[in-house]
């Protein structure tokens, strides 16, 4: 999964590991929290794809940083 909803633009921890994406450490560990503030169970965020070219078929073509997130449901 990929969410660009937020704040930053994230992807799921599985599909990292199912596409093998190269991923890089955060310096320091980046608090993730919902719009009322709540800390999410999935903890911090600690790593992160620099950048990756994501195409639609429309032609459009963007380079994305993602911030790399368990998500246990997906």
């Amino acid at each position: 999964m990929i969410d660009f909803g937020a704040t930053f633009n994230f992807i799921s921890k599985a599909m990292v590991d199912v596409y093998r994406i190269l991923v890089s450490p955060h310096k320091t560990s980046i608090p993730l929290t919902v719009i009322d503030g709540t800390s999410i169970s999935s903890g911090s965020v600690t790593q992160y794809i620099s950048s990756i070219s994501l195409g639609f078929d429309i032609g459009h073509q963007e380079q994305l940083q993602l911030h790399v997130i368990p998500i246990p449901s997906y």
